[in-house]
């Protein structure tokens, strides 16, 4: 007769056989459970690329495929423009305006999955998670089903119409940040509040990339000292300029925007095909779960810190040990190989990662 043994960390089951000898099973052990007799089989994920990942010649590969064919059809329509002729023409400056970069990111990450389907069908059918960064997070919520294509676009080009109008009427600055933790950022952060009292709650952190990086958004002036302050601790930094200060309490008015287009959507969403880790919160999502139990975290996203070393952590915890990255240039490689060297945990968490070349060309 089966019996679980005492002090076992998850039901396992010890029966014998008929010689004697002693047979051991798992039974009713959920996947995350890392159980010594319980195999624990190797996971895949897609990566999807956020904004101002765009590069001329885009699509030059798969443009003629049918299904990213209707795709960029579907996108010329809405925006009014040929959006072909852009992404293969260029100019690179015309693709920036978040307007514009904001569904054309959304497309490129589209397109870049439909692409993976042909040659990587293995990955692109049977992937057991779905992240994207910034508006990569659209992406993913196409690639697991939970939206349409003409719904994410729809999401998309809100969101570039809110960050467009966001940026035009605010003088905002972006920091990136390399070389520190979380709590001496917080603290050079509120350094600057208490150099200059007007300065309190005019920059923040947007963006945890990896272990030891971050991006820090905010007014220029507040970006300007903040940016004085790490480096006279000699952490690496370096201003963007311009860039709207997403991903922080100041763009709040456009995140109410965003919100209510998906809240609106929410109802005609579908449960994701596989899991989904939210940039908010840095956690899965379940698949299968009913898009009214995350729909909060999607439609806050603009105005909260995308956790993506966070997303990275829990997909190794869980057990992905294979990437690939759906979209132009490689942001989430580097941001990947950079969490793995930095990476402070058990070594079976830092089996090799499999880098699959990029498939949007």
């Amino acid at each position: 007769m089966a019996a679980v043994e005492a002090g076992a960390t998850a039901k396992v089951a010890i029966s014998e056989n008929k010689r004697g000898h002693r047979k051991f099973d798992t039974y009713d052990l959920p996947d995350w459970v890392q159980h010594p007799l319980k195999e624990q089989p190797a996971k895949a994920a897609l990566l999807f690329p956020g904004e101002q990942n765009h590069a001329v010649g885009m699509f030059a590969e798969s443009s003629e495929r049918p299904a990213v064919r209707r795709m960029l059809d579907a996108a010329s329509n809405a925006l009014g423009l040929d959006v072909e002729e852009l992404a293969l023409a260029g100019p690179a400056k015309d693709m920036v305006p978040a307007r514009i970069n904001q569904p054309l990111m959304y497309l490129a990450g589209c397109a870049a999955f439909e692409v993976a389907k042909e040659l990587h069908p293995d990955m692109a059918f049977r992937c057991q998670a779905v992240a994207g960064f910034g508006i990569g997070e659209v992406t993913a919520l196409y690639a697991a089903g939970v939206v349409s294509f003409d719904q994410g676009l729809q999401i998309a080009r809100v969101r570039g119409e809110a960050l467009q109008d966001f940026s035009d009427q605010s003088a905002t600055a972006a920091l990136i940040v390399r070389g520190t933790t979380v709590e001496r950022l917080d603290q050079a952060i509120k350094s600057v509040a208490k150099q200059n009292s007007a300065l309190a709650g005019q920059v923040h952190i947007a963006r945890h990339d990896f272990p030891g990086g971050f991006l820090c958004a905010g007014s220029r002036e507040a970006v300007r000292v903040l940016h004085e302050t790490v480096a006279g601790q000699g952490v690496e930094a370096r201003v963007l300029p311009d860039l709207p200060a997403a991903y922080t309490p100041l763009a709040k008015e456009a995140a109410a925007k965003v919100a209510a287009t998906i809240r609106a959507m929410a109802p005609r969403m579908r449960p994701p095909r596989c899991d989904l880790f939210l940039n908010r919160t840095g956690l899965r999502v379940r698949r299968g779960r009913s898009p009214a139990s995350f729909a909060d975290e999607l439609a806050a996203q603009l105005e909260a810190p995308i956790l993506w070393s966070d997303c990275i952590t829990e997909m190794l915890r869980w057990g992905v040990r294979a990437f690939l990255e759906c979209g132009p240039n490689r942001s989430l490689k580097y941001m990947l190989s950079r969490h793995t060297l930095g990476l402070e945990c058990p070594p079976e968490l830092l089996t090799p990662v499999d880098f699959t070349e990029n498939v949007a060309a």
